[in-house]
């Protein structure tokens, strides 16, 4: 049986549980998202995590609990976006820097 997500929701949206008791639940899911998908480097994992963590109060009050839907698959869902808008932002970046990288190299 999965774990319902949505209680935990409606305990942290409340106050009743803080956010640090809240991610320590979700972010083992959110760390291994990148692995889930063939991404096994542990900077780009934690990157990911850091993101998703900063943001986890604006994605979550998006949230709005339906009977036919899980959080866990809405939450699936917001994750799937995320990792491939953090992604274009990872490998732009990572460009960036070897392209700098590359004309150190050449003026060698």
């Amino acid at each position: 049986m999965k774990y319902d997500f949505s209680v935990m929701i409606e305990k942290y949206k409340k106050n009743r549980i803080s956010r640090r008791e809240f991610l320590r639940e979700i972010g083992i899911y959110i760390l291994k998202y990148p692995q889930i998908h063939g991404f096994y480097d542990m900077d780009l994992r934690h990157e990911f995590y850091a993101a998703i963590a900063s943001k986890l109060d604006k994605i979550l009050l998006r949230y709005k609990k339906q009977e036919n839907k899980t959080f866990f698959g809405w939450f699936n869902k917001v994750l799937k976006n995320q990792f491939i808008s953090f992604l274009n932002r990872f490998y732009k970046e990572k460009s960036k820097y070897e392209s700098v990288d590359s004309q150190f190299i050449e003026e060698d």
